[in-house]
């Protein structure tokens, strides 16, 4: 407002006449000599600052933004090149590659490589089994077979590794995701989008610490007055909370994945979430029973068989938390104008010129929930923001000499700067730090 410049000018014209009209520096004023440092024209300050704290408004809250649905890796282990995994909100289908009783080894234990990837030794689109090695008797003998070779048992039955099929894969709701004939899986990624809503930030108290030093320049008026340059620093926390429900802007991606072969997954036998590969239990050629050693679950088309689908559903509800925390340091020079009314009590008016850096970390936490989704979606994002802001301060104080060297000083001021923006994931905090009165004491030293 106009009124902190007209402020800021009569102070500094006021410093220019004291100091004009300032005596010699050897004049005697007996109404200020209270002992040895009465004339001392070095002091220093150090005391405490405490104002309401940071103005922080929050901008463009209810953004929950999707992860990225593809990712692929590459490896020698993908006997057909890139395996890539789709990740959903209600589900994934992981990118296949070869098990490691699908491959081929050396002697020594390593995996036999041609022409940069694994030798695959199951047949793709069929299945393999997995074998307990030779059988032993009782006295440790080598248990042998009808054909005079050690007798092999079998022990497990698996699907196979087949290019553009997939094994992994798992969804949430039976009921919600299968097709009605049992063909294929629905997969939806939701994430919401800001209506644009602003919410202000908790103001909480800044306690802080000040030092100061200074240098008198002029006395005037017979000593009543004197006129002295003031330089100093400080330190004040940034803290900015706001926690509540906004409306958002839901949006959905759907993808279809078909089953292979003639496979089904029937959404009257899974009402809740599955996850494949499933097992039975298989019996080997001795009639003994092992416990998941056969796969039975269909295998899944690699990629979406449909075309995506991306829509917006309507509103929901984001609940969110957003703070901004962070400190600031302040530097100031200007000039004060004290006045005695006594030998021990006096009262000073200041301003001058100051600059501040404020460094922060803007957080926010938000998360929706969406039917047939089982756990929260929800997103966190920060940044990191550190600014230079010009400004200016005035302040009064009142000073009581407890003696001739030591006082104490209690006052307010008042310090103006710019305020800034931060962003963090499309989100924005406006953040004002100045341009609130403070409290400040402490004690003060001649010297």
């Amino acid at each position: 407002m106009k009124y902190r410049h007209w402020l800021f000018l009569a102070l500094a014209a006021t410093s220019v006449v004291g100091l004009r009209a300032a005596p010699a520096d050897d004049d005697d004023e007996d109404f200020s000599d209270i002992g040895f440092y009465a004339n001392s024209k070095n002091k220093v300050t150090f005391g405490f600052r405490l104002t309401q704290g940071a103005k922080v408004h929050f901008g463009r809250v209810g953004a929950v933004s999707a992860p990225a649905i593809e990712s692929t890796a590459d490896g020698a282990q993908y006997p057909n090149g890139a395996a890539t995994t789709y990740t959903y909100s209600n589900g994934v289908v992981v990118g296949d590659s070869l098990r490691a009783n699908e491959v081929k080894y050396n002697a020594d234990g390593t995996p036999v490589v041609e022409n940069g990837k694994y030798v695959q030794t199951s047949t793709q689109g069929g299945r393999y089994t997995t074998n307990s090695g030779p059988q032993y008797d009782n006295n440790g003998n080598i248990i042998v077979g009808g054909d005079g070779q050690p007798l092999i048992v079998t022990t497990g039955s698996y699907v196979s590794y087949t290019p553009n099929q997939v094994r992994d894969y798992a969804f949430e709701n039976g009921e919600g995701q299968l097709l009605a004939d049992g063909s294929g899986i629905v997969f939806s990624q939701y994430s919401a989008s800001s209506k644009g809503t602003g919410l202000e930030g908790e103001q909480n108290f800044s306690a802080g610490i000040e030092l100061n030093i200074g240098r008198q320049i002029g006395r005037f008026f017979g000593g009543k007055m004197d006129v002295t340059v003031v330089g100093g620093v400080s330190l004040n926390d940034i803290s900015s909370k706001q926690a509540a429900d906004v409306t958002g802007t839901l949006h959905v991606i759907r993808d279809t994945f078909y089953f292979v072969n003639g496979g089904t997954l029937s959404p009257a036998n899974i009402t809740g979430s599955y996850t494949a590969p499933t097992f039975l239990d298989y019996t080997d050629e001795q009639g003994n029973v092992h416990i998941g050693a056969d796969e039975n679950s269909p295998q899944l088309a690699a990629k979406p068989g449909a075309p995506r689908e991306e829509k917006d559903i309507g509103d929901i509800t984001v609940s969110g938390v957003w703070k901004v925390k962070g400190a600031y340091f302040a530097g100031r020079v200007g000039s004060e104008i004290r006045t005695m009314f006594s030998k021990n009590f006096g009262v000073s008016l200041g301003a001058g010129v100051a600059g501040a850096y404020a460094a922060t970390r803007f957080t926010a936490i938000e998360q929706f929930t969406v039917e047939g989704v089982s756990t929260p979606i929800g997103v966190t994002e920060f940044s990191d923001e550190g600014k230079f802001l010009p400004g200016y301060y005035a302040n009064v104080d009142a000073s009581w000499a407890l003696n001739e060297r030591t006082g104490v000083y209690a006052g307010v001021g008042y310090e103006s700067f710019e305020e800034y923006d931060q962003v963090a994931g499309g989100r924005s905090a406006k953040v004002e730090i100045g341009n609130m009165p403070t409290v400040r004491g402490g004690i003060s030293i001649k010297f």
